[in-house]
């Protein structure tokens, strides 16, 4: 199980990273910058930093199926997510949160496989954001 979540398979029709992004949240970031301080920038470094942490303990959870650390995981990550405006990733993690919440493995399985790739096309997404 484990090995299916660090190697996720290649997906038809997969979803780019242009339209994993609430730009509006990033606008709002953004319009927090100052001359001095890169806001938007820093913010992004730190979900990018944090999330593969948070990632890799989801999967260790859900491989010996512990729903409310799951849960709880899913739920921490997809308020970090929708936070920095990843909002394709903050979705994922909501239906993985249901899932784990009602107990239902081949679900959270299933839905927890699309993360390695989803978080992948948001960083892509948010270092091009930063940059911009």
């Amino acid at each position: 199980m484990a090995a299916l979540l660090l190697s996720p398979t290649p997906m038809i029709n997969a979803p780019t990273s242009s339209d994993c992004l609430d730009r509006s949240i990033l606008a709002d970031i953004r319009e927090l910058n100052t001359p001095d301080e890169n806001v938007l920038g820093d913010i992004i470094a730190l979900y990018i930093g944090d999330a593969p942490r948070q990632l890799s303990k989801l999967t260790a959870a859900i491989s010996v199926r512990e729903f409310e650390t799951v849960r709880q995981l899913a739920h921490s990550l997809k308020g970090s997510s929708l936070g920095v405006g990843a909002r394709r990733m903050g979705e994922l993690c909501s239906t993985i949160e249901v899932a784990a919440r009602e107990q239902a493995f081949e679900r959270v399985a299933v839905h927890a496989e699309r993360l390695p790739v989803e978080f992948e096309l948001a960083c892509m997404a948010l270092e091009e954001a930063a940059r911009a």
